[in-house]
């Protein structure tokens, strides 16, 4: 019996049973991923984001100035990051995190209900509705990240991917149908798990002439093929296919899906400009391109004096 049936066995076509399951799943998703957030916080960069708390339970007031000083001094492994990006560290390995699990899992749902989605309009799978739950509440806690923290335009461009990515996902609740276009949507978190090492990489300084990042970039663009174009031109495909064609769907469902297919195809192929150009475009002088901190004016090189001695920070 596949995981699949123990679903369906145990919902038994009750609907009050599988509405209070799915919201229990997407409310411990989104839970689950905000607890590992500020989990990973404390453990990265604790004085950072908790220097309040610590200061006034286990320090004097006169020692915040010191703390504010040495915080970038800290044994932290993203030490070397400015306190202004460092919200995006944690983001980027929360984000590794969902990429992992929602990757692996989309393949198991795929391979253990492919004669479903024989179907493609009507076609269902619980295992797949219970991903589809998982991945909302992590969109939903990435979004709250994102509004929280983000000053750059790239709030608008990440609020809007991460609000057509919640409409996705409730498609086959909402309207019964099409959750194999979800299902390609979400198989595209395979290639996110590169994507996502590659940026802690770059974060991290590491220099792009080595090998370790080579092989990451490589298997970004590989991966970006194969898990992002490919099933992108699947879902246009089937797009002209069902609508163009005449096929009987309702003109909302059929604008959602079409915001969804090509504004995910429009993220894809900036996406995709913006690795190449950064991996295999810039100039060969520069001794690490990707240096977080010196693209940073304000932040190139702070001088602190202590004890009659000059740190580089």
């Amino acid at each position: 019996m596949s995981l699949n049936d123990i679903i369906e066995k145990f919902i038994r076509n009750d609907k009050e049973k599988s509405t209070l399951l799915y919201i229990s799943l997407a409310f411990g998703s989104l839970i689950f991923f905000r607890a590992t957030l500020y989990s990973l916080r404390w453990i990265f960069f604790r004085k950072h984001f908790f220097q309040k708390f610590i200061t006034k339970k286990k320090l004097p007031s006169k020692k915040v100035k010191t703390i504010k000083k040495n915080d970038n001094n800290s044994k932290s492994y993203f030490f070397n990051v400015p306190p202004e990006k460092r919200w995006r560290i944690v983001n980027e390995i929360v984000s590794l995190l969902h990429s992992i699990v929602c990757g692996f899992w989309t393949i198991f749902v795929l391979i253990e209900s492919y004669h479903k989605f024989n179907d493609y309009v009507n076609g269902f799978s619980y295992n797949g509705a219970l991903l589809c739950m998982v991945s909302l509440g992590y969109f939903i806690s990435d979004m709250i990240d994102t509004l929280v923290n983000e000053r750059s335009f790239k709030m608008f461009e990440l609020i809007t991917h991460h609000t057509l990515s919640i409409i996705g996902v409730l498609l086959p609740f909402t309207i019964k149908k099409y959750m194999i276009f979800v299902l390609m949507g979400l198989i595209m978190e395979i290639n996110s798990i590169f994507l996502h090492i590659r940026l802690l990489m770059m974060y991290k300084n590491i220099d792009k002439r080595k090998k370790s990042y080579k092989i990451v970039s490589i298997l970004s663009i590989v991966t970006f093929v194969i898990f992002r174009i490919l099933p992108n031109i699947y879902l246009v495909i089937m797009f002209i296919y069902f609508f163009a064609s005449g096929k009987n769907e309702t003109i909302i469902a059929a604008i959602l899906i079409f915001f969804i297919i090509f504004g995910l195809m429009l993220s894809n192929i900036v996406m995709f400009i913006r690795l190449i150009k950064s991996d295999y475009f810039t100039k060969k002088n520069k001794k690490n391109s990707t240096n977080i901190s010196s693209s940073s004016s304000s932040s190139s090189k702070i001088t602190i004096t202590k004890n009659s001695t000059s740190t580089n920070v």
